[in-house]
C-alpha cells in the first residue's frame, strides 16, 4: 500500500468514527460535553484501532520473514557455492520462496542491478525493511564475508543453524508458559461460576434462616 493511499484511509476510518459518535449523540440528545468527549473519543479510537492493525500486520510480516530465514540461507549458501554472483543468487533464491522474505530478496537484486547501488548498501536497506534481528546479523556477517572474501556460503549454513536453533528455542519457550497461560484461562472461565455456584445457595439458605428466626 502507498503511503498516500493508507493516508486516506486513516482520514475515512477516523472520519467514519466521528460520523458515527456524532449521529449518535444527536439521537440520544447528548449534552454538550458528552458530546464533545464521545466525539473525541471516537476520533482517537479509529486512529489507534488503525495503529493496532498496522502493528499487528508487521508483527506477523516479521514472524514469518525469521521463519523464513533459515531455508533461504541455505539456498542462498548453496547458490553462491556455485559459483553465481551474490545478486543473482538473492533473485534465485526469491523465486524458490514466497512470502515476503522472497520479495525482499528481490529487491536486494533489482537494487544492485537496476539502481546501481553497491551490494553492502542493498543488505543495509534489506536490514532495515525487514526491522529483524535476524535479518540485521544476515545482512551484517554477508556483508562482512563478502569484503573480506571469506567463505559465504559456510558461513550461511551456519547461521542457518543458528537460526534453526533459536527458533526452537523459542518454540520450546512457548509450550512451557502455555500450562501458566492455561491455567489463567481457566481460572478466569470456572472461578466465577463455581463461585456463584457454591455462595448463592447459601447466602439463599442463610436469608431464609435468618427470615424465619426473626419471624
Amino acid at each position: 500500500m502507498e503511503p498516500e493511499t493508507w493516508r486516506c484511509v486513516c482520514f475515512a476510518a477516523v472520519s467514519g468514527c466521528v460520523v458515527i459518535a456524532v449521529a449518535a449523540c444527536i439521537a440520544l440528545r447528548a449534552a454538550p460535553a458528552v458530546f464533545v468527549f464521545v466525539v473525541c473519543g471516537a476520533g482517537l479510537a479509529g486512529c489507534g484501532g488503525l495503529r493496532l492493525y498496522l502493528r499487528s500486520k508487521r508483527q506477523a510480516r516479521r514472524a514469518a520473514i525469521d521463519a523464513g530465514l533459515p531455508d533461504a540461507m541455505e539456498l542462498l549458501g548453496v547458490a553462491i557455492a556455485a559459483g553465481s554472483p551474490v545478486e543473482q543468487c538473492f533473485r534465485q533464491v526469491a523465486e524458490s520462496l514466497s512470502g515476503p522474505l522472497a520479495d525482499e530478496f528481490r529487491l536486494v537484486d533489482q537494487e544492485v542491478n537496476l539502481l546501481g547501488h553497491s551490494r553492502a548498501k542493498a543488505l543495509s536497506n534489506l536490514a532495515q525493511r525487514c526491522a529483524s534481528q535476524e535479518v540485521t546479523a544476515f545482512a551484517a556477517q554477508l556483508t562482512q564475508a563478502i569484503e573480506q572474501g571469506a567463505s559465504v556460503a559456510q558461513g550461511l549454513a551456519n547461521q542457518a543453524a543458528l537460526a534453526r536453533s533459536r527458533a526452537q528455542a523459542a518454540a520450546l519457550e512457548h509450550i512451557r508458559k502455555m500450562p501458566t497461560k492455561l491455567d489463567v484461562v481457566l481460572s478466569v472461565c470456572f472461578l466465577p461460576p463455581t463461585t456463584l455456584l457454591v455462595l448463592v445457595p447459601t447466602v439463599v439458605d442463610l436469608l431464609a434462616f435468618l427470615g424465619g428466626g426473626l419471624a
